[in-house]
């Protein structure tokens, strides 16, 4: 599995500098980061209060109902999606214990 390191560094209106970091597997880097010749400018987020928590802009989530969804939705669909064969064995076998029962 390929894995991406983007370093980067920004200076506030302050003339502080600071530095951040994004370490990425293949796929979810954006291509216009992907295998850089030199530097690139970019625009970084960062928090007001604390620069230190910082981001590439784009990178992540944009709202809690996003990281939600990618992290909650997509897991649960896909529990359900490998769970149903499952289910559908246990039930049928209930089913045939019943059916046992009824004829005896």
């Amino acid at each position: 599995m390929t894995f991406y390191n983007v370093d980067y560094r920004f200076t506030l209106p302050d003339g502080r500098e600071f530095r951040g970091n994004i370490k990425s597997r293949m796929g979810r880097l954006k291509e216009q980061f992907r295998n850089l010749p030199s530097e690139i400018p970019v625009t970084v987020e960062y928090l007001v209060d604390d620069p230190t928590v910082n981001r590439l802009k784009g990178d992540g989530n944009e709202t809690l109902q996003e990281w939600l969804w990618r992290r909650v939705g997509i897991g649960m669909l896909l529990l359900i999606l490998f769970l149903s064969p499952g289910v559908a064995v246990i039930r049928d076998a209930f089913r045939a214990v019943k059916r046992r029962r009824l004829c005896a």
